[in-house]
């Protein structure tokens, strides 16, 4: 009978245990990309420009057990070249942050903070006939650069952890539009990407051990689904306010046999929101 309680009792502090781990020791993902705000913009002539200022904010999964925030400007423009070749031109900061609130107060609560800023540049075709046809079509091809970086503190008096890293990006963007009224555009695009990460900095511990570790390895692909809404006023020339939402999708996963990483992603932000004003430059010169 001792040999049976004892027993009981030892699998009882075991299963103890492992609750205890399962439910204190959080790990604070970490965002390694943000999508940015697609630039969608239609130009109907040549020697049209117009841009746009958006207000953007990252929608991917937050924290189990915390909160998670995100803030962002994109700017962007698009000037026509010819009747049918344009250029666009894009910028974008974002300060973004998690965090976990552990539940027990010996474990230290952990809080991330981010700071992404990139530029992009594409020349493509465009058919904007709003007389003659209901919607348009374009495509594009382009590419970036930029710089993506984050720090952790703790609440415990740790010693702040750091990670920082440079991107150069090719991407390729169809978007197909439909021109419901005068007022109001209805657009339904995808961008396609090859991001290659480089320059990486970081003091993080153990970061071999997971999949951000291996991040600047390969290029990393990414799919976005976007859908954005265009409305305006008629007493507003040369003016109209844009809603998009889009999706992304890591294409590319990371192996090592060494650290038992098999076909493993990195934390990304998987979706965004963003409301934004575009002015018709050439439109509102002309009034």
């Amino acid at each position: 009978m001792k040999i049976v309680i004892g027993t009981i009792r030892s699998v009882r502090n075991v299963f103890a245990c492992i609750l205890l781990v399962c439910f204190c020791a959080c790990t604070t993902s970490k965002y390694a990309y943000t999508p940015s705000t697609a630039n969608l913009l239609q130009v109907e002539q040549k020697g049209d420009f117009k841009a746009a200022v958006n207000y953007a904010t990252a929608t991917g999964a937050g924290e189990a057990n915390g909160r998670k925030s995100s803030n962002g400007i994109d700017l962007q423009t698009v000037y026509a070249v010819s009747k049918r070749l344009s250029v666009k031109a894009d910028g974008y900061f974002k300060g973004e942050g998690n965090q976990t609130i552990a539940r027990q107060a010996s474990v230290p609560n952990e809080v991330i903070r981010y700071k992404k800023k990139g530029a992009e540049i594409s020349l493509g075709s465009h058919n904007f006939s709003r007389t003659k046809d209901r919607s348009s079509f374009q495509a594009f091809i382009g590419a970036g650069t930029g710089k993506f970086s984050f720090n952790s503190k703790y609440n415990d008096g740790r010693a702040m952890n750091s990670h920082s890293m440079d991107y150069f990006k090719l991407f390729l963007q169809p978007s197909y539009t439909f021109f419901v009224s005068k007022n109001y555009y209805l657009t339904f695009g995808s961008k396609i990407s090859m991001l290659q990460f480089s320059n990486v900095v970081t003091n993080y511990p153990n970061l071999n051990t997971t999949a951000l570790g291996y991040i600047d390895t390969k290029p990393n692909y990414y799919v976005d689904f976007i859908l954005q809404q265009q409305f305006g006023f008629t007493q507003l020339k040369g003016m109209q306010f844009q809603f998009q939402i889009g999706f992304t999708n890591l294409a590319t996963s990371f192996t090592s046999e060494q650290n038992n990483l098999l076909d493993e992603k990195y934390d990304y932000n998987n979706s965004w929101i963003a409301l934004g004003l575009m002015l018709d430059v050439s439109k509102m010169r002309n009034k």
